[in-house]
């Protein structure tokens, strides 16, 4: 009888928003957001972010930030907004999660959530990385079916997984 090898389990998938990676070049995040980056070089995590990050780094001033993302994030690292996350991140501004004003935030949580994508990681402590905040997309989310989203600082996640 031949043994067949167990695959190796797959790093944790970390969403990262457009805080988290202009942070490699923030000194209040610079040294634990430069500790994922070590983490997802030797294999421990894997990267993921979206066309919405893609597109506010596009439009950030700092060039050293769009060089990075552009360095970092292929194409397949890109997950896509689709019908299922517009239609979530609309019930989060139904349900008054945030605003409407807010909208790319929400569609962060939403495409991390349709992707069951566990943790978010975002230094966006005014929409996104509060504890409450956290709270209620995560009750909107069981609303609709879908499973939890952690959503940390870079810092906190380092304490809780390293």
């Amino acid at each position: 009888m031949t043994h067949t090898p167990t695959p190796a389990p797959r790093p944790p998938r970390l969403y990262l928003d457009n805080n988290a990676i202009s942070g490699f070049f923030d000194p209040e995040w610079q040294e634990a957001v430069r500790e994922l980056w070590r983490l997802m070089q030797s294999g421990r995590v894997q990267f993921v972010t979206s066309v919405v990050t893609a597109q506010e780094i596009a439009a950030s001033k700092r060039v050293n930030v769009r060089e990075h993302f552009d360095a970092n994030f292929a194409p397949g690292d890109l997950l896509p907004v689709t019908p299922e996350a517009e239609e979530l991140a609309d019930f989060y501004i139904s349900e008054r999660v945030l605003t409407a004003s807010h909208r790319n935030d929400a569609l962060h949580v939403a495409v991390c959530t349709v992707n069951e994508i566990e943790w978010l990681i975002s230094g966006n402590f005014r929409h996104l990385a509060r504890p409450i905040r956290s709270e209620k997309f995560n009750r909107a989310n069981h609303l609709k079916g879908y499973k939890q989203v952690s959503i940390l600082p870079p810092d906190e996640y380092l304490e809780k997984m390293v």
